[in-house]
């Protein structure tokens, strides 16, 4: 795992290499093991390192072929790469390092762009033909790894793998897209290829990008996952013992590494699956680390404990205390540059921290929720289904009435999930789905933005566009189950945790890996019928069955968990939370009265609006740090 960089010009490179040192010096924090800069006519390519596989100086990027046909900057983990080596000397290529960045190289020069679609792992990677002055910038298909650019009017290309590192360059302005910023107080994130910076976008999952010196570029889709064929087993047992292969496959092919793992386990079905096949594989000298909580309903380290204890794993706890809070906020926002406010990336945050001290790689389960119809959000809409007979008018009555209901600060608490569940009812299926993931509402977005910002300059409040664009891809070709499957994986995962995983862990030059989210093992599980994953209100339910001999039933029969951390702790720092929300800066943006409003109804718990204090609070710390700084 490490950081990259480039630039592209049709101007004299080597005038670049200034601009691309700046740009290294911004992901310090992905690569403390190494950099290196490679500067020709046109190109300039940056690379900071974190050391995996391959420790050696061998492993060194920017790397070529002995010839310097070929240039590659790389950040990720090519899992099936010795497969790939073995096939490419089978050609005559020969290798004189251990890495994975030179069977990309060698990869290239055999197969051409064709290479991107037979590497299976995580990546994002630039590569620079000498012979045809081109730059290629790919991205894995299940989007894990990011990859950010900007084409200015120069023709001139920049690209890292954060925005801060675009950023650096000196090349890009900072300016905010208002209508990103409108979507991102909707999802709480800003779904690709937009960014929250207007001149700032990001290369598709399962895409590769080709950009010429002439300033023209081109993009390809080389994987997606609605191509999966469906699945057809004789019977279940069939089914539950290819799952259970093809789990087995995803986290064996994830242990490639030259420096220890780790495994962050919480009480849920995805992280507890890997612990049954590390075991199965005699991997139990893995450590597994649970972050654990004081509020009951969120803690998950007794579980977790027992369950690490029980298969012979040494189990280490991390503790979210309040001491620290303010100051842990300030560094996650600073490295979470394309503004996330998941209620998960404070636990995750001190997770990261903690695991870094002692390790280089950690498991994690991500990916299944979307694979599996895990989430409790694909039961509502079969709830929503059977209650289409009621008229609109009376559902709409009720989501009134539901507002009522007394505010919880508890996790998963029943008055959110009612007052959610009747405030979308009233849409058609698709934006039903859409609106679980919706932090402020597009009436409340009215209020909150400021006079003097909205009006002329045209942007939408309601973000389903985004979801709708998407679906429009495979619409005509899935069901409604798949196609919100389809979206989820497309937006939720891949727009938000992928990338907030991806920045939160490299912060502390820490690489997540998560086994499940690999092309093949993607592909097999989207293509299970949806009738398989859940039925009569289970999740998750040939994922669970196939497992039901190797895990216990407290595991095998809890309910979705997910890793969310207690917000309402930061919201509640009074002094902490007004000072920035209610700060000049954010009078720019938004209606102080209504963010007042919003904090009086907050302290009075006659709402609870942590998610949405909390995604303000998230914005002006970001403002101050990438739009104040500068100005």
């Amino acid at each position: 795992m490490c950081g990259i960089s480039g630039i592209l010009s049709a101007g004299d490179g080597f005038s670049m290499r200034a601009n691309v040192e700046k740009m290294n010096a911004a992901l310090r924090h992905r690569g403390p093991d190494g950099e290196g800069v490679f500067v020709d006519a046109n190109i300039a390519l940056g690379h900071r390192r974190l050391a995996i596989i391959d420790l050696t100086t061998a492993g060194h990027q920017p790397m070529s072929d002995p010839e310097q046909r070929v240039w590659v900057v790389y950040n990720g983990e090519v899992y099936n790469y010795l497969d790939l080596k073995k096939a490419l000397e089978g050609k005559g290529h020969v290798f004189h390092s251990q890495s994975d960045t030179e069977v990309i190289i060698h990869g290239y020069l055999e197969w051409g762009e064709g290479v991107f679609s037979k590497l299976e792992g995580m990546f994002a990677i630039g590569i620079w033909d000498a012979s045809k002055r081109v730059l290629f910038l790919a991205r894995d298909g299940c989007g894990v790894k990011p990859l950010f650019y900007s084409l200015d009017d120069a023709r001139r290309l920049t690209f890292s793998s954060e925005i801060k590192g675009v950023l650096a360059s000196g090349l890009v302005e900072s300016e905010i897209d208002l209508q990103s910023l409108t979507d991102y107080l909707s999802f709480f994130y800003v779904p690709g290829p937009e960014t929250i910076l207007k001149r700032v976008r990001q290369i598709e999952p399962g895409s590769f990008m080709r950009f010429g010196i002439d300033g023209k570029s081109e993009t390809k889709k080389y994987w997606d996952i609605s191509e999966a064929k469906k699945q057809e087993f004789s019977g279940e047992e069939e089914l539950y013992h290819a799952i259970r292969e093809e789990a087995s496959v995803g986290v064996r092919g994830a242990l490639a590494s030259d420096v220890p793992l780790s495994l962050l386990l919480s009480s849920g079905l995805d992280s507890s699956v890997i612990l049954a096949e590390l075991k199965r594989c005699g991997r139990t000298d893995i450590e597994t680390i649970t972050i654990r909580f004081e509020e009951e309903s969120y803690n998950e380290g007794v579980v977790a404990a027992r369950l690490a204890n029980e298969f012979g794993f040494s189990n280490r706890q991390v503790s979210m205390s309040q001491e620290g809070l303010t100051d842990a906020m300030t560094k996650l926002v600073y490295h979470l540059d394309m503004l996330n406010a998941n209620p998960c990336v404070l636990a995750e945050f001190f997770y990261f921290q903690e695991v870094a001290k002692r390790f280089k790689v950690t498991l994690m389960g991500s990916g299944n929720d979307e694979l599996f119809a895990g989430y409790p959000t694909y039961h509502a809409d079969r709830i929503r289904k059977n209650c289409e007979w009621i008229p609109v008018q009376v559902r709409a009555w009720i989501g009134k009435l539901c507002r009522f209901l007394p505010a919880s600060d508890k996790k998963y608490a029943f008055e959110y999930l009612a007052k959610k569940f009747t405030s979308g009812w009233v849409y058609e299926p698709q934006k039903s789905h859409y609106w679980w993931r919706t932090i402020f509402e597009d009436e409340e977005k009215e209020k909150l933005f400021s006079d003097s910002l909205e009006g002329p300059k045209g942007f939408v409040h309601d973000a389903f566009w985004k979801y709708d664009r998407t679906l429009a891809r495979v619409k005509d070709r899935l069901s409604f189950e798949d196609q919100m499957l389809y979206s989820d994986f497309n937006c939720f995962l891949v727009d938000n945790a992928n990338c907030e995983v991806d920045q939160l862990s490299m912060a502390f030059s820490l690489e997540a890996r998560p086994p499940f989210l690999s092309k093949r093992f993607a592909s097999f599980a989207f293509g299970i019928p949806y009738a398989d994953k859940l039925r009569n209100g289970t999740t998750k339910l040939c994922l669970r069955r196939a497992y039901e001999d190797l895990l216990p039933p407290y595991i095998i029969k809890r309910k979705k968990q997910g890793l969310v951390a207690p917000v309402h702790r930061i919201v509640g720092d009074e002094e902490f939370t007004n000072d920035h929300l209610l700060s000049t800066r954010m009078k720019q943006y938004f209606d102080s009265d209504y963010i007042q409003l919003l904090l009086k109804e907050q302290a009075a718990r006659r709402h609870n609006h942590s998610y949405r204090l909390y995604a303000l609070l998230t914005f002006a710390i970001w403002e101050s740090l990438f739009i104040g700084r500068q100005s």
